[in-house]
């Protein structure tokens, strides 16, 4: 099971998985410790939730892993925000003759990225730089069919009832670059400092 990031809302259920199932988890590098150390960034209380559970992480993720699994290659990249470690997945299908690039994004949180959060959770390393380098970096992906994560943000749901009589209903050629724009713009608004390059980030 490979997590995109350590929210409560995203590995709360994960222990039990691995459990019923024996399947290995992979956790961002820099989220690997949430679980077993730093539970408070679950924000499991943000749910009326407490974190009583100990997930052991069995790989850490991290920039430019790739990995393999029903014949699609998987590249991860590392797009810090909503967590310290939170990573977006691109693949690529193949089927018909045809190829779609898929890009599941790991979700955009501004709350993380502010000066109390930061020095309050001490993060490690600079989330604001890294965050505004990977919005520039997923900009050059050809995504066809973009996957965002809660669903709700890439609409989804409204296309529930197409994607059953038409599998091609989840392809858009603009809804990418679309929902990247208004990342940006929503980032440079709340950290303009971070959007001139004033901060340096792992990318450089």
């Amino acid at each position: 099971m490979d997590c995109i990031h350590a929210r409560y809302d995203y590995i709360g259920g994960v222990r039990t998985l691995k459990v019923r199932t024996d399947a290995a988890v992979a956790l961002g590098k820099f989220d690997a410790d949430v679980p077993v150390k730093r539970s408070v960034l679950t924000g499991a209380e943000w749910y009326g939730m407490e974190w009583g559970q100990v997930l052991e992480v069995d790989f850490r993720s991290q920039d430019g892993d790739r990995f393999s699994f029903g014949g699609m290659e998987n590249h991860a990249l590392h797009s810090p925000g909503q967590t310290p470690g939170t990573l977006s997945y691109f693949f690529t299908v193949h089927r018909e003759g045809r190829t779609w690039r898929y890009g599941l994004h790991g979700v955009f949180g501004l709350v993380p990225l502010g000066d109390r959060y930061r020095l309050v959770h001490v993060m490690p390393i600079p989330l604001r730089a890294d965050n505004m380098a990977s919005l520039e970096w997923f900009q050059g992906e050809p995504v066809k069919r973009l996957l965002v994560s809660p669903p709700t943000q890439s609409r989804l749901f409204e296309r529930d009832a197409r994607i059953a009589r038409d599998p091609l209903a989840v392809e858009d050629p603009v809804a990418w670059s679309s929902y990247l724009a208004v990342l940006k713009l929503n980032f440079r608004a709340r950290f303009p400092e971070a959007a001139r390059g004033e901060e340096l980030g792992e990318r450089g």
